[in-house]
């Protein structure tokens, strides 16, 4: 098992990692309370509309995080604010991936290493 000394050492190992470990690291995280995602655009956009197909209120819901966010739905990618309802969007994934964010990962993998299995094919 590879193991960090801090969240800056984490951090920049992350730096190295595939998108798809980082999404890995990112449910996982999930799982322990860290409130993340990232979707591809159109994954976001498949999501939602299965949802509000038939609430009325969750469309009216979305229409006023889009407006407020001022979400365009051109960019690759989207941040949602779970709680907050603070929607981002952006043409790669890692600009929506902040260094708060990984030590709020790191946070969760001191809890629960073993729960990180992806960790151990990152590189320093």
């Amino acid at each position: 098992m590879k193991t960090f000394e801090n969240a800056t050492q984490f951090i920049k190992a992350t730096r190295h990692a595939s998108q798809d470990d980082i999404q890995e690291l990112i449910s996982v995280a999930n799982e322990l309370g860290l409130d993340l995602a990232i979707m591809d655009t159109q994954d976001f956009l498949d999501y939602r509309a299965d949802h509000v197909a038939n609430d009325p209120d969750e469309l009216v819901n979305f229409a006023k995080i889009a407006r407020d966010s001022n979400l365009t739905f051109s960019k690759n990618y989207i941040r949602e604010g779970i709680f907050d309802f603070d929607y981002k969007e952006a043409d790669t994934f890692r600009d929506l991936l902040t260094d708060s964010d990984l030590s709020d990962i790191y946070d969760a993998y001191i809890e629960a290493p073993d729960d990180f299995v992806n960790v151990d094919a990152f590189q320093d």
